[in-house]
């Protein structure tokens, strides 16, 4: 990467990091406007629908974008030709199975929980937003990231202002969110996938062979990931109503945070992590990794401390309850953001089979753990039942680093561990200190001066990833 193309990483990653930090920050401000406009029982609601969003998607799509990380080098000239001919391939596959759920529109209406019209839109919604992702990978793979911030505003405007100006002027709430979230967006996109097409001008069975071969093995490991994070919503919704699901969902969105900040990172990292494993260059991974991960367990941490402030913010007293979610899920993120690492050398050596299996044997261990705790201890073990999906996560993709890969040297997982460990201990603290506000702020500005001495002490080595070509 030549210094005139290419910021730094750590450039990347703070410009990606704080405008996907500034794109959900007007979301999270949304959200008690949301909570405060919808009952309980329709943001229950739309959690359940917004969950089966990202189920149906991934399987009506194949999420065929996500060959782009490798086609990048395989088809470097002919990147354009590629994005259009895989646009195509996933249309067609949405029609066939837009085409089956309308030949059984009543069964999937009762298997969805949703009227056939909210189906529709989510049709509508998986046709066109793929051509979203396929310039955002395309952008983000060449560390383009003004073209990748750029798209992300345009998305945000569109489903969350859409979403509560459809939700002011419309009768039915439920529906205003659910027009703004996807059907706004999808409006959105057509203009993105004309561009697609247009620019390409290609349709190819070698690039969609290319495509399905690459996706295809990884569609167990996204369905099952979905499964993971979302099918707690759908199950708690089943078992325990749509008020339960609401106070889950609501607490779920600000744990999502982390999440956030976990994909900003990972986007920035992931094209130069990629590059520098193209040169073999394994220790700088190494020496980067470290203040990497302490970076990301400080932020999870600091979101679990200022959970209740939080929480009221967004839903004031009649969502308290959702409190307690908070720190599992925040520490589920954790255990993710750690396996993340790992499956990143899965996806650059092609092995993204034992992707699918680790994803595929966690959510069922999640799924069946949610049947069989929800029922005992409420909602609030869907939380935990997740954190012990991602633990296995982790224990799965360190193994298949450490015997089907030739970098396993690449991370130093004993530190890596007493991060963890790190973590644990206070997500454990935090749940107590949920119950003594005083000493919790003592605890919090603590923390906010440990944050501020560990800046300072290692300035030079922030400086210099800042200043790295």
């Amino acid at each position: 990467m030549s210094k005139d193309k290419v910021a730094s990483v750590a450039k990347i990653g703070i410009i990606y990091t704080l405008s996907n930090m500034l794109v959900k920050g007007m979301a999270f401000l949304t959200t008690p406007v949301f909570a405060r406009l919808m009952t309980k029982a329709e943001f229950g609601d739309f959690g359940n629908i917004s969950s089966w969003a990202n189920i149906i998607s991934i399987v009506v799509t194949l999420q065929l974008y996500v060959s782009i990380v490798r086609a990048k080098y395989d088809y470097k000239e002919d990147l354009d030709k590629y994005l259009s001919s895989i646009l195509i391939l996933g249309n067609i596959i949405t029609l066939v199975w837009w085409g089956v759920i309308e030949l059984n529109i009543s069964f999937f209406e009762n298997l969805f929980d949703m009227s056939r019209f909210y189906i529709r839109v989510l049709f509508i919604y998986a046709l066109f937003s793929p051509a979203m992702q396929l310039l955002m990978y395309k952008n983000r793979i060449s560390s383009k990231y003004k073209g990748v911030v750029a798209l992300t505003w345009v998305t945000l405007v569109s489903a969350t202002g859409g979403s509560v100006v459809l939700m002011l002027l419309m009768s039915n709430r439920l529906t205003g969110r659910v027009l703004g979230n996807y059907g706004l967006v999808a409006l959105v996109d057509v203009a993105l996938w004309i561009y697609v097409l247009v620019k390409g001008k290609c349709v190819s069975p070698k690039f969609w062979k290319y495509a399905l071969t690459f996706s295809i093995p990884l569609i167990p490991h996204e369905l099952a990931g979905q499964l993971l994070i979302s099918s707690d919503r759908i199950i708690i919704k089943k078992l325990c109503g749509a008020e339960d699901a609401a106070l889950y969902t609501l607490a779920y969105t600000i744990s999502m945070m982390a999440s956030v900040l976990l994909s900003s990172m990972n986007q920035a990292i992931q094209p130069w992590l990629y590059d520098k494993m193209e040169e073999g260059n394994k220790k700088e991974i190494r020496k980067i990794s470290i203040p990497y991960t302490l970076f990301f367990a400080a932020g999870c941490v600091a979101i679990m401390l200022i959970g209740p402030e939080v929480v009221y913010i967004f839903g004031a007293g009649k969502y308290k309850d959702a409190l307690y979610v908070i720190p599992p899920v925040c520490y589920g993120v954790m255990l993710q953001f750690i396996y993340t690492l790992y499956a990143n050398v899965e996806f650059y050596e092609k092995k993204t089979g034992w992707i699918s299996a680790a994803t595929l044997v966690s959510a069922g261990l999640n799924v069946g753990l949610n049947f069989l705790l929800i029922p005992i201890f409420g909602y609030i073990a869907a939380a935990y039942t997740t954190a012990i999906g991602f633990a296995f996560m982790v224990l799965f993709h360190c193994l298949v680093v450490r015997f089907k890969t030739e970098y396993w040297e690449m991370y130093n997982l004993k530190i890596l561990l007493c991060i963890l460990l790190g973590v644990t201990v206070m997500t454990g603290l935090v749940l107590v200190l949920y119950s003594f506000v005083i000493i919790r702020y003592i605890v919090i500005l603590l923390f906010a001066v440990g944050i501020v001495i560990g800046i300072v002490k290692n300035k030079e080595m922030i400086k210099t990833l800042i200043k790295k070509r």
